[in-house]
């Protein structure tokens, strides 16, 4: 998930970096021989209307100003998703009876150390529905399966590949569902 953001951060980066250069209109001709007369063509006033064709500081500075904007709200939207991630995760492990718990409840809550987060993700997401699975079939109810662990395990391997991002996010919400729903079984037994 913060790798993802991170591909799509660079990304933005880079088109705005790759903008061409405004301002730089007056400079034009010394890039071109003497013995060219552009005036034939585009009339004696050209350099005038060129050096006043691009957007104005004004523009540019607007447009960068709603690009980190944007940037601003995407990281805010996507730390509260995760934020909410975490807690399903935790709220899930807590229900769990300490001799079935595979990881400790307050394991999903690391996903937000950078890099070392991704790896708690997958464990996270691999060790708390087999946590779940294993305190169901304790008490006799194996009608949940493997209570969203593969759904997990897949959902993690796309979301970091990238281009198959949104599979893996369906497939982590379809994990994150069955994770509940087995949840609330185990709670409602």
């Amino acid at each position: 998930m913060n790798l993802s953001r991170l591909i799509f951060g660079v990304l933005i980066s880079i088109c705005i970096c790759s903008l061409p250069a405004y301002g730089q209109a007056e400079d034009f001709n010394a890039d071109f021989p003497e013995d060219v007369n552009f005036g034939e063509e585009f009339g004696e006033d050209w350099e005038e209307d060129f050096a006043t064709s691009g957007p104005s500081e004004e523009a540019i500075a607007a447009a960068i100003t709603a690009y980190f904007g944007f940037l601003v709200c995407v990281g805010v939207v996507s730390l509260a998703v995760q934020i909410f991630i975490a807690y399903l995760l935790y709220d899930a492990l807590n229900t769990v009876p300490e001799e079935f718990r595979q990881i400790e409840p307050w394991l999903p809550w690391l996903v937000f150390i950078p890099l070392v987060g991704i790896v708690i993700a997958f464990i996270a997401f691999i060790k708390t529905p087999k946590s779940l699975a294993l305190a169901l079939n304790a008490r006799g109810d194996t009608s949940h399966g493997d209570c969203g662990e593969s759904n997990g395990l897949w959902g993690m391997i796309l979301s970091i590949l990238g281009c198959t991002g949104p599979i893996g996010w369906v497939l982590l919400i379809m994990s994150l569902l069955k994770i509940n729903k087995a949840k609330q079984a185990l709670r409602a037994s």
